[in-house]
C-alpha cells in the first residue's frame, strides 16, 4: 500500500453517514478543539452527507475537514494506515467493525462509551472513551492527544498487544474476516455483530 494522498496528518472518521454514527458531534468537537496539527477526514457516504458538509462549512474549519466518500479495498487500507487515530462517535453501536479494522491497521481509537465500543476500547490503554453525545468530552479527548505528544504514540504501541490478548481459539476466524475485509479480499460485512463474547479478552 501507499500513503493516502492527503498533505497533512489527519484524524479519521469512518462509516455510513447516518444520524446514529454521530459524525455531526465529531465535526462540532473537532471545531471546538481546533487541533492545529491534524485535519479531519471523514470516509463514507450516506443520507446525512449534505447536512454534514454544511455543518463543516459553517464550523470555521471547513478547509481542514475533508469528505472522501466511500472507500474500499486498498484505498480503505491506505486511509486507515495513514491516519493518526480513528474517532468513533456513535450514539448507538452494537459492535463496530470499523474499530476492529482500525486496530487491525494499528490505529488507536477514540470512541463513545456505548455498546460494543466499551468492549473494544480500554480507556487510557490503546484508546480513549468519552460519554455518548458529549461534544465537550470528545473535544477534550482530541485536545489530549494533540497536547500530550507521547499519548498517541503510547496508545499506538499498545494496540498489537491488546489484539494478542484475545482468545485466538475463539476469534481467529472472525479476525480473519476482519483482516480480509481490510485487505479487500473478503466480504464487506464481516459477521462480528452478534458474537461479542468471542471477542472479549481471554481471562
Amino acid at each position: 500500500g501507499n500513503p493516502f494522498p492527503h498533505p497533512r496528518p489527519y484524524l479519521l472518521g469512518m462509516g455510513n453517514l447516518v444520524r446514529r454514527k454521530g459524525f455531526d458531534l465529531l465535526i462540532q468537537a473537532y471545531a471546538k478543539a481546533k487541533p492545529a496539527e491534524f485535519d479531519l477526514l471523514i470516509a463514507g457516504d450516506g443520507i446525512e452527507r449534505p447536512k454534514l458538509e454544511k455543518l463543516a462549512a459553517e464550523s470555521g474549519l471547513g478547509s481542514r475537514i475533508r469528505f472522501v466518500g466511500h472507500v474500499a479495498g486498498q484505498t480503505k487500507v491506505d486511509v486507515y494506515r495513514s491516519a493518526a487515530c480513528l474517532i468513533c462517535p456513535s450514539i448507538s453501536e452494537p459492535f463496530s467493525n470499523v474499530i476492529l479494522e482500525a486496530m487491525a491497521s494499528g490505529l488507536p481509537v477514540i470512541a463513545s462509551a456505548v455498546g460494543g465500543n466499551e468492549e473494544q476500547v480500554i480507556h487510557g490503554q490503546h484508546g480513549l472513551l468519552f460519554p455518548v453525545g458529549d461534544i465537550d468530552a470528545l473535544a477534550s479527548a482530541i485536545e489530549s492527544i494533540v497536547r500530550e505528544s507521547h499519548l498517541l504514540s503510547d496508545m499506538r504501541a499498545r494496540v498489537p498487544g491488546f489484539i494478542h490478548r484475545f482468545d485466538w481459539s475463539q476469534v481467529a476466524s472472525r479476525y480473519r474476516e476482519i483482516y480480509e475485509t481490510v485487505l479487500g479480499c473478503g466480504t464487506s460485512g464481516a459477521s462480528v455483530t452478534d458474537n461479542r463474547s468471542a471477542l472479549r479478552p481471554a481471562a
